[in-house]
């Protein structure tokens, strides 16, 4: 069974770090139900609530915030100013970007595909300017493995060794000094978890359980707010304490949340207010 098939899917952020989450600050999130069109749309770190960017008030589009251009997106992350994400055709994943249009429309990078079968996440490490994704394989023993992926031409290359049996990763971030942290679903033998993973070598090192039911949060991003305060979702909001992976409910009631990015927080998933 893959990702695509389920619709389990995730994100990503980017910033620098300190242990303690805060609930502070606007985010925004990128939501679909598969019924009415994608939207990008903002959530309150505090409450968890949901409205329309006014970035995209001007759009001619009904709704203004719709995303359209792309298909089901599996991770965002941002590169600098400008947002990225993983999309999945049905086929093939390819990464795309937004555009600068005053409308959410996404346009892929390169014509080739990332080369990989299961991409849930996405993170962007400034520190050598290039993308992240962990591609996991749905047969035992069940192994992921980093995916470095280039920003310019969207294809991608495997990094170091496969990681542990189980290790189902749906959500990453990379910071400052180009660590990623990650938090995975819960999968066969292992229950949610916040990673680290080592980007030259593709090795996870566990920094405690989330304490949440398997496939509670399928994401992970930063709130702008608060530098590395990190926010994990999928079917509510949570914070999650980067010293120990221990998330608390900030709020929401979603049906999933699929995919975060920051420093705006961008959710894809399907939310029931």
């Amino acid at each position: 069974m893959t990702r695509f098939s389920t619709f389990l899917m995730l994100a990503i952020g980017i910033m620098t770090m300190v242990t303690t989450p805060s609930n502070a600050g606007q985010m925004q999130g990128y939501i679909a139900d598969f019924i009415n069109p994608a939207t990008l749309s903002d959530v309150d770190a505090d409450t968890a609530a949901v409205g329309i960017p006014p970035a995209y008030a001007g759009c001619a589009f009904a709704p203004p915030n719709v995303v359209f251009g792309v298909g089901f997106t599996s991770g965002l992350s941002y590169a600098g100013s400008a947002l990225y994400g993983i999309e999945w055709d049905g086929v093939d994943i390819y990464l795309y970007s937004f555009d600068a249009s005053g409308c959410a429309v996404g346009n892929r990078v390169g014509a080739s595909p990332v080369g990989a079968a299961n991409l849930e996440s996405l993170a962007y490490c400034p520190i050598d300017g290039f993308f992240y994704s962990v591609d996991f394989d749905f047969a035992a023993p069940h192994l992921g493995q980093l995916v470095r992926i280039d920003p310019l031409t969207g294809i991608g290359t495997p990094i170091g060794s496969h990681m542990s049996p189980d290790v189902r990763i749906v959500g990453m971030v990379c910071d400052g000094n180009g660590l990623l942290w990650a938090v995975t679903s819960g999968f066969a033998s292992r229950n949610p978890e916040l990673l680290n993973v080592d980007r030259t070598t593709g090795v996870e090192t566990l920094i405690g359980p989330l304490g949440l039911p398997a496939n509670e949060v399928e994401s992970l991003a930063v709130d702008p707010a608060t530098p590395f305060s990190l926010f994990a979702a999928g079917k509510a909001l949570y914070a999650v304490n980067a010293a120990t992976g221990a998330a608390s409910l900030v709020g929401g009631s979603y049906e999933t949340v699929y995919a975060m990015a920051g420093t705006d927080l961008f959710f894809f998933g399907n939310f029931e207010p």
